[in-house]
């Protein structure tokens, strides 16, 4: 008789109170998480907490309440900076990925013979700001037509289907 199997992540999911949740009598095992991911209670403690000690407008106001919604704002940005070892003044926060895509890509003022490569199964977030016509867009599997390859963005798991892509990336990044 064999051992019952063990969760490799469930000191992960633990953390997840959506993914504590069965459908079907089967453990929830989100894969969308482009538009909406399960949050970890730490997440969602934070966030309520927002809402109810401080309330207000960030960088807006002179009262107490604006000022700590600014402090906590600002000690946020300096934790994020510090973990992916950057500069506070580098952080941008935006709404969403489609938004931070968007600005990337209109942000770095590309030329119509710049190019950028793309995997076939890129989110279409990720998608749509690079085929606006204003520069080469090339799928990851046609050959890249020049040495000035400026963006490169490749998916490693789509969203829509939990496909994982990133052994085929592996094999094709020597070019």
């Amino acid at each position: 008789m064999s051992a019952p199997a063990v969760d490799p992540l469930a000191w992960t999911r633990a953390d997840f109170p959506l993914l504590q949740r069965q459908l079907d009598n089967h453990p929830i095992t989100h894969l969308d998480s482009a538009s909406t991911s399960p949050k970890p209670q730490c997440v969602i403690d934070a966030v309520t907490r927002c809402y109810r000690d401080m309330t207000a407008n960030v960088h807006r106001g002179v009262h107490g309440l604006s000022e700590e919604a600014t402090d906590a704002f600002e000690r946020a940005r300096q934790e994020i900076a510090s973990f992916i070892h950057a500069s506070p003044s580098e952080i941008v926060f935006t709404r969403n990925t489609t938004e931070s895509i968007n600005l990337v890509a209109h942000g770095l003022r590309l030329q119509p013979e710049d190019e950028v490569v793309l995997t076939a199964i890129e989110h279409h977030s990720n998608f749509m700001p690079w085929m606006s016509g204003r520069w080469t867009a090339t799928s990851w599997r046609s050959q890249a037509t020049s040495c000035s390859v400026l963006q490169a963005w490749a998916c490693c798991t789509a969203n829509a289907t939990g496909w994982r892509h990133w052994a085929s990336i592996k094999s094709e990044a020597a070019w």
